[in-house]
């Protein structure tokens, strides 16, 4: 007795069926997703508590002066001469590969969301050699990584807050609707979105009222803070500012 063969539609489904897990995998979880899942397991990549692992993470990597910084990245970006002068004199750029946007720089968050957007990491891979220059004012994660504490002091989740935004060059706050005199141009500010903080199953006005005294103490009469619907603005500029 002959075997019933597949007609051409049932190849069609089989090898449909046998594709789908890696369709799924590789449109679930973006390119993003996948290198970050990675990195976690072959690197060392702890949740970060103290300033010194923060200054550790930093000083792993090169600097380059502000004024050394190469003139495609300062064209493409805005980094014009008289904003280097003005907010970058004497100071340097950290010089990072992409696989280093993946390090987990405050709690879980990671570097790359504190930097530029307009950088051209996305285009490149994990594994890519390309340079790529942020600026950040460490003061502003140590004033981060305060808060996380006073929350968990108080009884509340220290991971519901999510750093959203931290550096921008000139250019990529002009895209996003950022004001000329923004604190995020000199890498000192933060915007952090606020999650379910008191654990009770939604994030809302309860969370953002019990974290807003606690900002105003730390931040305190030597930086800003501005108070938005979802999210809260912080830097360390040197005076106080509220808004």
């Amino acid at each position: 007795m002959r075997k019933p063969r597949l007609k051409p539609l049932g190849y069609v489904v089989v090898l449909t069926l046998l594709a789908l897990p890696g369709w799924l995998v590789f449109n679930l979880l973006d390119k993003s997703r996948l290198e970050r899942m990675y990195f976690d397991l072959t690197n060392e990549n702890p949740y970060v508590t103290r300033r010194l692992q923060v200054k550790a993470i930093f000083d792993q990597f090169s600097r380059i002066s502000a004024r050394d910084l190469p003139a495609e990245f300062r064209a493409r970006t805005g980094l014009k001469k008289q904003i280097l002068s003005e907010l970058f004199r004497g100071k340097e750029f950290y010089v990072v590969k992409k696989r280093d946007l993946y390090r987990k720089i405050a709690g879980n968050n990671r570097l790359m969301s504190m930097v530029s957007a307009d950088n051209g990491y996305k285009q490149y891979s994990l594994w890519s050699e390309q340079s790529f220059y942020v600026y950040l004012d460490r003061r502003v994660i140590y004033l981060f990584l305060d808060i996380q504490d006073a929350l968990e002091q108080s009884g509340h989740d220290r991971d519901a807050l999510q750093i959203i935004s931290g550096y921008r060059t000139p250019g990529h706050n002009r895209n996003v609707g950022g004001k000329k005199e923004s604190r995020h141009l000199a890498g000192d500010a933060l915007d952090i979105m606020i999650g379910d903080l008191n654990r009770d199953g939604r994030a809302d006005r309860a969370d953002k009222k019990l974290l807003i005294p606690i900002l105003n103490r730390l931040v305190g009469r030597t930086g800003g803070l501005g108070v938005y619907g979802r999210s809260v603005h912080i830097d360390v500029r040197g005076y106080r500012a509220r808004w």
